[in-house]
């Protein structure tokens, strides 16, 4: 059996925890993925080419030059280039609201409690034969990181649809490579275990977490912290409402999708790129 490998470079914006008390703060996560490494190059090239500086930057280290270029040098990338990127935003009130409804399509369960400061703590415990195991912290970073599962897992089952009615006899293996989140390096590594510990309760390590270096960032992790930099700061600073907004960005990104609280069901993640043939985008 034939294996598939792809990469998914993830970054999100504005930061990767929810604030204390900010129920209107937009985050944007954007995913660039890489089933080879010559398109995401070649369309790294493609938007560097017109950028001021000829090179990509960290969204939050640029200046108005940049950023003003950032989202039509993507869109015009976009259009010769097959590189699939997916994005979802969200408001921290709604990342709030669908955390049951993830945890329970995730088929895990926290437990509540409140620490010296009053702040609610969240509790995962699970053992598996390889030991015990806990996913603990307060409310506004595990939050964050049972959305970020939920979105890679639904991807992976998305395009492992796809490899096995498009190649025959083979498997998909997905890595997920995503920048040292907020608080952790090399002593402290909070978020990078909790991604781990769930995605992965059960150690078949389906989708692997990789945390990207430091010193020199990778093209994908750059268009992905610039895509999500550049959309999040529309949502937030756009007076329309998500629908007129979405409407007016339509020509930026064709798979943008926005979690919302408006039913029951929480809207499952389904990419409209796709790099085997699926022209109606779904699954």
């Amino acid at each position: 059996m034939s294996t598939i490998e792809l990469k998914i470079y993830c970054d999100g914006c504005p930061t990767d925890w929810l604030s204390d008390n900010n129920p209107s703060q937009w985050h944007t996560i954007a995913f660039v993925l890489d089933f080879d490494s010559i398109t995401l190059k070649a369309f790294a090239e493609v938007v560097c080419a017109q950028l001021p500086s000829a090179k990509l930057r960290q969204w939050k280290d640029s200046g108005a030059s940049y950023r003003n270029v950032i989202p039509q040098a993507v869109a015009n990338a976009l259009t010769s280039n097959p590189l699939i990127i997916n994005v979802v935003s969200f408001t921290e009130e709604t990342a709030r609201a669908i955390f049951a409804a993830c945890c329970s399509d995730l088929k895990i369960r926290f437990e509540e409690s409140n620490d010296a400061k009053g702040r609610k703590v969240l509790l995962h415990q699970f053992v598996t034969f390889d030991g015990y195991y806990r996913i603990e912290g307060i409310e506004k970073k595990v939050v964050p990181v049972v959305i970020w599962v939920w979105l890679f897992l639904h991807q992976y089952q998305f395009y492992e649809t796809h490899v096995a009615r498009d190649v025959p006899n083979s498997t998909l293996a997905l890595t997920v490579i995503v920048d040292r989140l907020s608080g952790d390096n090399d002593q402290i590594k909070w978020g990078e275990h909790a991604l781990f510990n769930t995605i992965n309760p059960d150690r078949e390590d389906l989708i692997k977490i990789q945390i990207s270096p430091d010193d020199v960032p990778h093209e994908g992790d750059l268009l992905a912290d610039n895509i999500a930099g550049a959309l999040n700061a529309f949502m937030q600073e756009s007076s329309l409402d998500v629908a007129e907004r979405l409407e007016t960005s339509s020509g930026l990104i064709d798979c943008w999708k926005i979690l919302t609280t408006n039913s029951l069901n929480i809207p499952h993640f389904v990419p409209a790129r796709s790099k085997f043939s699926n022209p109606a985008g779904e699954a």
